[in-house]
């Protein structure tokens, strides 16, 4: 009885040991792949219809009345980031961290609404709330956007 080791014998186990190790890495590398897929149609499931619809017409109905020297179309805008609040509710339970950040956007815009329609009274105050509330829905889409591209905000 011969105990020594063959050459033949070591190649096989390492051949093993190698199965053994791309197996489980496939496995995980499969178990991510599905998560990020379930993760992002979760996603598109609440926020897609905002981003493709709600949200570009709630903006593009925010306007200046010159007669009466005020803005309108602000409380589609406050209704919007509110129902936004409700409809991330999800993430409350399985994100945390994304959903503290972005209720608070969401309640700092819904602040910058609400003030600007009580003190913009004129066309060039109104032209500096456009760019203002530019540059807050480029802020929401680009939070929106590294949440679905699974990015941290």
């Amino acid at each position: 009885m011969n105990n020594s080791i063959s050459l033949t014998d070591i190649l096989a186990t390492i051949a093993i040991i190698i199965s053994i190790i791309s197996l489980v890495t496939s496995v995980y590398i499969e178990n991510k792949k599905l998560k990020r897929e379930s993760d992002a149609k979760f996603f598109q499931d609440i926020y897609y219809s905002y981003m493709k619809k709600i949200i570009p017409k709630a903006e593009s109905s925010i306007d200046f009345d010159r007669e009466n020297n005020k803005i309108t179309g602000i409380n589609g805008m406050v209704d919007l980031l509110l129902d936004l609040r409700e409809q991330s509710m999800p993430y409350k339970y399985i994100d945390k961290t994304f959903y503290d950040k972005f209720i608070n956007f969401l309640v700092n815009t819904e602040d910058f609404y609400i003030a600007e329609l009580n003190t913009v009274r004129d066309k060039q105050k109104f032209e500096i709330f456009q760019n203002k509330s530019l540059k807050k829905m480029e802020a929401l889409y680009r939070i929106l956007n590294n949440k679905f591209q699974n990015k941290k905000i």
